[in-house]
């Protein structure tokens, strides 16, 4: 909330964050020499209306009066003076000295600069007033993961502060720069808070459920990533098991999607990979347990 015009703050009827406000409450006063000196031009365009001037300019000067009155009444419309304070000037024909600043919605106090006697300019921020009954969620999408969001899908989300409850999200924005230093694409959510339980700040954990189709699964303690190559065992019977490369998909809960290396069917061990060494998995092959491969 910001004045478009020079002055000071007289009243202050709003003097702490956090505080409540409806639309249209009074914040607070101010008091601007250019506000009083345009009313004033109003107020004596209107008086030379009122008695027309009569002779061989008085059309020249009653078209001044004209014009001027149109050009304060509409500095004062610039300004942001609202309708009802200037017809008030011109209903009572009288100029007054402050304006009172009102909130142009309901919300909450989130910040707050003014002070009784402080000086105002132009542009600068008085009051943050925030309408919380609807907020934004922003989530961390992985990098592997965007190709599986889009504008409008519907995630759930939960906040530490109340365990077991979910809030429905939807998603209205994607943007368009990935960071470089987490891979991760910001996406905003757009939720409901009419009880006002969720509060700016907080940590929130968006979860979406996309149906992908059926594919082949492998679970996620059978894989071994080594950082260049992904590895699962197999299998062979007789106890023998054979290291295999995998080319894997999107991840689903505990599952990865396999694109190929493995087929249905195939038994991979998903348990004691860490004896799966360079110098004791053949002696620790027939330690490890087998895991048939699933569909998903």
């Amino acid at each position: 909330i910001q004045t478009k015009f020079r002055g000071w703050i007289q009243d202050l009827f709003v003097n702490f964050v956090g505080m409540p406000v409806k639309q249209g409450q009074p914040l607070f006063t101010v008091y601007s020499q250019e506000l009083l000196a345009t009313q004033e031009e109003l107020l004596l365009a209107l008086n030379d209306l009122d008695r027309p001037m009569k002779g061989e300019f008085a059309s020249t000067f009653n078209q001044f009066s004209v014009d001027l009155l149109r050009t304060a009444q509409r500095r004062l419309e610039l300004w942001d003076v609202p309708a009802s304070h200037i017809e008030r000037v011109k209903k009572q024909r009288r100029s007054f000295k402050t304006l009172t600043i009102c909130s142009p919605q309901a919300g909450v106090v989130l910040d707050k600069k003014a002070f009784e006697g402080m000086n105002v300019e132009p542009g600068m921020n008085v009051f943050s007033v925030a309408d919380l009954s609807h907020v934004w969620v922003l989530a961390d999408i992985y990098e592997h993961d965007i190709a599986f969001v889009h504008l409008d899908t519907e995630a759930k989300l939960s906040v530490i502060s109340l365990p077991g409850k979910q809030f429905k999200g939807k998603i209205t924005f994607i943007d368009y720069v990935v960071h470089t230093g987490t891979r991760t694409l910001k996406v905003r959510f757009e939720c409901d808070n009419k009880d006002f339980v969720l509060k700016p700040g907080m940590y929130a954990v968006a979860q979406l459920k996309l149906n992908k189709g059926k594919a082949l699964a492998l679970p996620e303690e059978a894989l071994i990533d080594t950082g260049t190559r992904k590895l699962v065992f197999v299998a062979k019977g007789a106890g023998h098991f054979e290291p295999r490369e995998v080319q894997l998909g999107f991840k689903a809960d505990n599952f990865y999607q396999v694109l190929g290396g493995l087929r249905e069917g195939d038994e991979v061990v998903t348990s004691a990979q860490f004896l799966f060494d360079s110098e004791s998995r053949l002696q620790a092959l027939s330690t490890g347990g087998a895991h048939k491969m699933p569909g998903m």
